[in-house]
């Protein structure tokens, strides 16, 4: 017990620290995605002033896991008909290309970097780090739409793609995680691993509707069976030695198609997200490893990123740009780190073998660091050149 209580002191602290901000009028994750909880969790971790050991995080592994499912199920949730009926087809199409090809540039690209500086970096590492790269947080176009009064063709095409742009990395992320397990198991097989993914996903869905129910929505009803989904999925997943967020993710989806609760249940997800985040964000910083030139290699790996975003973005700008044309500079608006991706890379990568664990919470930190850093103003700049900020005099440029 006395060896948790740093970490219980941390949860309250993350949630302190979100009311403050929300009372303060900030809309996102404090700055913008988060990142600030990431630098305290580096100050606090073995780069600062070492308060968390690695034995004290390990003692965090199972919470970690946790807070990943329960955010993976929140991105299942949003893949309800009547939402996605909203979105233009070639939008839901382009969300999907996007990532898909942001991870295999990035994976070129990282190719091209191990020859280059002669890294030690494994091929299933550079596949898990193209993977934690592919995707987008939608918190900065939040903060572009609420506080900058984005609005127009294109900012609803971008606010498809950063909505749905996770499916593709989270089971590439799974995949990954099937090929390369933690630990011995009874599913001998990759193939064995993704099928019990797959079983898993449905069987919480199944206890999910079957405790919701399909009459009058009851919010305690709806809590207990969220959290005790999460719960059992992520017990379940870590004995079976899948990855605990894309079975949750695949329950939420199901749910989704399955109760005409769907909005009320998603509802419940949004409202936590935030403070999960932030926590994971902390816990990440503070988890990170292995000297000075394994943030140096993954601060490479986040600008990496940023040019795979870029062309990703090039390449799929026709099916969002509202007359069909290619927009060179769509990719700026997807240069902020993927806050789901990064919780699931997270969670994976405390179990996973150190050769790949290891790069792979570096870069993923790098990721959500550096997109905090440039992508809000990018997006903005993408937006204004657009013509689809409300009054770029008024708005001003973004801290």
């Amino acid at each position: 017990m006395t060896a948790l209580l740093p970490l219980v002191l941390l949860a309250a602290m993350a949630g302190a620290a979100t009311l403050l901000l929300e009372q303060g009028g900030r809309r996102g994750y404090g700055w913008v995605t988060g990142s600030e909880f990431a630098l305290a969790g580096i100050f606090l971790g073995p780069f600062g002033i070492d308060l968390l050991s690695e034995e004290l995080i390990g003692h965090a592994r199972l919470p970690i896991a946790l807070g990943a499912s329960w955010v993976g199920l929140g991105l299942g949730l949003r893949l309800r008909p009547n939402a996605l009926a909203k979105a233009p087809g070639r939008h839901v199409v382009a969300s999907q290309l996007e990532p898909i090809i942001a991870m295999l540039v990035l994976r070129g690209l990282l190719e091209a970097g191990i020859r280059f500086s002669g890294l030690p970096l494994s091929s299933i590492a550079a596949w898990a780090l193209a993977a934690a790269g592919g995707a987008t947080t939608r918190a900065t176009l939040d903060w572009a739409r609420a506080q900058r009064g984005a609005r127009g063709p294109l900012t609803d095409g971008l606010r498809t793609l950063v909505t749905l742009d996770d499916l593709p990395p989270l089971f590439a992320l799974a995949a990954i995680f099937a090929l390369v397990p933690p630990h011995a198991t009874r599913l001998v097989s990759a193939w064995q691993r993704l099928a019990a993914t797959a079983g898993l996903g449905l069987g919480l869905a199944a206890l999910v509707v079957l405790i919701v129910g399909r009459r009058r929505f009851v919010p305690q009803l709806a809590w207990l069976a969220l959290f005790g989904a999460s719960a059992l999925g992520t017990g379940l997943a870590q004995e079976l030695t899948v990855l605990p967020l894309a079975a949750t993710c695949l329950c939420g989806a199901i749910v989704a198609r399955s109760t005409r609760h769907a909005d009320k249940l998603e509802e419940v997800t949004r409202s936590t997200q935030r403070p999960v985040i932030q926590l994971l964000l902390l816990l990440a910083g503070a988890s990170l490893r292995g000297g000075l030139w394994t943030l140096v290699a993954a601060i490479g790996f986040a600008l990496l990123r940023f040019l795979a975003k870029t062309i990703a973005g090039v390449a799929v700008s026709p099916l969002v740009s509202p007359r069909g044309l290619r927009v060179p500079s769509l990719g700026l608006g997807m240069l902020g780190g993927g806050g789901i991706i990064f919780a699931g890379a997270f969670s994976a990568a405390l179990v996973l073998e150190p050769s790949i664990g290891t790069p792979l919470l570096a870069g993923s930190v790098a990721m959500v660091l550096l997109g905090d850093l440039v992508g809000p103003k990018a997006l903005w700049l993408l937006l204004r050149g657009r013509g689809e900020v409300a009054d770029p005099s008024a708005a001003g440029a973004p801290p």
